[in-house]
């Protein structure tokens, strides 16, 4: 049973006398209850204060004053206990370092008691001050448009603050979450899950929340410590996707105060100008005209000239108002009479000069593009998260599939999300299998270019997709927002990376190399539960460069495709000359189309002739390939099929950095020698005197003359060697030996 009309709620931790400022501001505010017979008390919970904060307390002789204490340590729950505590029917909360305006708890009462249905009230102004802040933050506080552009700008925004009226049983039906395992904001927390079941939020004219910035109060600790806001209500995925972007009301506020994601208003039209006519000689005038018109100007002389006027000089543009000057008179006058209580908040011409102006509108592109990320998630939530650059060409691409088709095989009662962070054509999007939701994140948001803004929409993503199994794979945007996030993620999820070879630094003059390991894996490196690679010499480097642990490390070889599998291997027996062989891959720097040139250049066109298939990039083009009479570009190529493989006598492969090509798996599979560089992973497939020649100079040309002399001279042993390249693709890269293997990691 409630004894009073009004709790004032007070949470307290280690504001020591700031306190005092808090309660001077209460006392003076709390007179116009006293005025108008509102019944109140002020409830203050210390939540593992310290001494000068218990001491400031114990100075009040006021009979509305009960104090509590508490060890929480959680801004959250010291509001949910003072909930449970409060004797008002209604419920007001403050910091105790903030301050209120004389006019708040009065006109904030009336608001509620007047309304038929729960609301929360809020006041319409908060001014952001403390020390070390030159530029103060005036915030229009939201008040509540309509529900689906309130959930829009949620995404993005805490549209209300802490300083928040309403009935004491909401508080206590809608608790604060606790700000724990990497989760934060328990006022944004409140204030969705409030709106969720349709509880309004709005505003008191004139009212104003004094917001002191102390870097080591409980609330700024959980608004800057990188925490996430954890699962909403409000944005769950199935029912704000329904949701329609063209329902959003937007504030009736200044134009240019708008963000770029609202339609832009186009200028006003300019009144057509008069075409000049071209200059002409002045009329010629008869000798009558001439005499007659002297005659008037003696008859009546001129009046005096007076200044000419212009009449299409442009009128001075007027500057549009700084926020200073649009601060309404009645909260001016609050704000003079608070610097009574706290000196620094007197508004002066320079700090009025120098105001910031707030609109949580401004946000409103966020939601947007929650609202676009989540629409290919049309059933049931995904229990494992991939998070890759794109889904376009290449090794890493074809890994990310063979996990899918894995995981769908496993576990044929799951979906996948697949996150691309790089805006991309995603090239092989169509071939994600059916158990998979592309969100395509790096397209949709490319126009948002701050990280903090990107990290918002992505952490509400991850957060409302609610799978447990995170797995990166060469996202450097993955890596930074998990280095930002890393308590939410040790305390939430299993996250897994995959890492192949390393890559040259061509500007480096490919002297220096590109390694997720350092700095990406090694920044986070204790969240991590498994790192997969494709091959043992990546475990190897990692163990001796970085001083991982090798028991991290799970070596998953990757399949050959099933279709290969079932071609009959050519195993050619060249003995004519020229021998014939074939180069295709990417031409870039990590594939050493330099060295390719230099071997080409000491071959006799007679005795070897290598044909080049690539696509060109980086700057490289058919002209380097010019005037080499061994050598010939042949165009691009989308698949190994559209390749005439049965003319080639040997593949030729000559990269400098690799996991474990897919190119050589699949040049195995149709029986052609191979020849390549013992670069990364390579050296896991190609072993010498089993499965092909191996150069361990990987920028020497000579050992490569070296063999290409060799497969010449010694057909029958470069069949020998096709052939235990094809028998190890058999037995270890076949699609079931996969999934045999990836059944004891994806069990779960």
């Amino acid at each position: 049973m409630r004894k009073c009309d009004l709790t004032i709620g007070v949470t307290a931790h280690n504001e020591g006398i700031l306190a005092h400022k808090t309660m001077l501001s209460i006392f003076e505010a709390a007179k116009l209850l006293d005025r108008h017979k509102i019944t109140y008390e002020i409830l203050v919970h210390i939540d593992k204060g310290d001494k000068l904060t218990k001491d400031n307390f114990k100075v009040y002789n006021n009979s509305h004053l009960r104090i509590i204490e508490g060890d929480f340590s959680d801004l959250g729950l010291s509001r949910n206990h003072l909930a449970s505590m409060a004797k008002g029917k209604y419920l007001a909360f403050l910091d105790a370092d903030d301050l209120v305006s004389s006019n708040w708890y009065y006109d904030a009462y009336r608001k509620l008691i007047k309304s038929k249905k729960p609301i929360l009230v809020h006041p319409a102004y908060n001014l952001t001050f403390g020390r070390g802040i030159t530029n103060q933050v005036l915030w229009y506080v939201h008040g509540t448009h309509s529900y689906t552009t309130d959930a829009f700008l949620s995404v993005g925004v805490n549209c209300w603050t802490s300083c928040v009226m309403g009935t004491t049983s909401t508080f206590l039906d809608h608790p604060y979450p606790a700000t724990a395992h990497g989760y934060g904001n328990e006022d944004w927390f409140f204030n969705t899950e409030a709106l969720s079941y349709g509880i309004l939020h709005l505003t008191v004219p004139n009212a104003v929340h004094f917001y002191r910035q102390r870097p080591n109060s409980l609330l700024s600790q959980s608004n800057t410590q990188n925490l996430a806001q954890g699962y909403s209500h409000l944005l769950d995925i199935h029912t704000f996707r329904k949701l329609k972007s063209d329902n959003i009301k937007m504030s009736k506020i200044r134009p240019d105060l708008v963000s770029d994601a609202t339609d832009a208003i186009p200028p006003e039209p300019k009144e057509p100008t008069t075409p000049i006519e071209p200059d002409l000689p002045p009329p010629r005038r008869s000798l009558l005209y001439r005499v007659a018109r002297h005659a008037y100007h003696i008859i009546f002389p001129p009046k005096a000239l007076e200044p000419a006027v212009e009449e299409d000089a442009p009128e001075p543009e007027t500057p549009p108002p700084r926020p200073g000057d649009l601060v309404p008179p009645a909260v001016l006058n609050e704000w003079r009479k608070i610097s009574k209580i706290e000196t620094s908040l007197y508004p002066t011409e320079g700090s009025l000069f120098n105001l910031t102006e707030y609109h949580a509108d401004t946000q409103i592109e966020q939601g947007l593009a929650y609202h676009q990320l989540i629409q290919p998630i049309d059933g049931q939530l995904p229990y494992y998260i991939f998070i890759v650059p794109w889904v376009s060409v290449g090794g890493a691409d074809k890994l990310l599939i063979n996990y899918l088709k894995a995981i769908e095989q496993i576990h044929p009662d799951r979906k996948v999300a697949v996150i691309t962070t790089v805006p991309n054509d995603n090239k092989w999007q169509a071939k994600l299998p059916k158990n998979s939701y592309h969100i395509d994140f790096g397209n949709i948001t490319k126009e948002i270019l701050d990280f903090p803004r990107l990290d918002r929409i992505f952490t509400r993503l991850i957060v409302q997709l609610q799978a447990k199994n995170i797995h990166i794979i060469n996202s450097e945007f993955a890596y930074q927002w998990a280095s930002v996030h890393q308590t939410l993620i040790k305390d939430n999820y299993t996250l897994d990376v995959s890492i192949f070879g390393r890559v040259p630094i061509p500007e480096t003059g490919n002297r220096a190399y590109h390694d997720y390991a350092d700095p990406d894996i090694i920044a986070i490196y204790p969240l991590i539960h498994n790192i997969y690679t494709d091959n043992q010499n990546t475990v190897k480097e990692r163990v001796i460069q970085h001083n991982f642990s090798p028991h991290k490390f799970v070596v998953e070889y990757q399949p050959a495709e099933n279709n290969l599998l079932a071609i009959t291997p050519i195993y050619n027996k060249y003995n004519s000359a020229p021998l014939k062989i074939l180069w295709a891959s990417r031409v870039e720097s990590t594939k050493n189309p330099e060295l390719l040139i230099a071997i080409a250049k000491k071959l006799d066109p007679a005795e070897y002739t290598i044909d080049v298939y690539g696509t060109f990039c980086n700057g490289y083009s058919a002209e380097d390939f010019d005037n080499i009479p061994a050598l010939h570009y042949c165009g691009a190529f989308k698949s190994i099929d559209e390749l005439p493989i049965d003319k080639y006598d040997s593949f030729l492969y000559t990269s400098r950095s690799d996991g474990l090509p897919n190119i050589l798996l699949e040049m195995a599979a149709r029986g052609i020698p191979i020849i390549a560089s013992d670069a990364g992973g390579v050296g896991d497939f190609i072993k010498p005197n089993q499965t092909g020649l191996l150069i361990k100079e990987q920028n020497n040309p000579e050992p490569y003359l070296d063999a290409l002399q060799y497969a010449s001279s010694h057909p029958s042993e470069m069949t020998k060697l096709a052939k235990g390249a094809r028998t190890l693709c058999e037995k270890r890269h076949s699609f079931e030996a996969y999934l045999q293997s990836m059944r004891r990691h994806f069990k779960e």
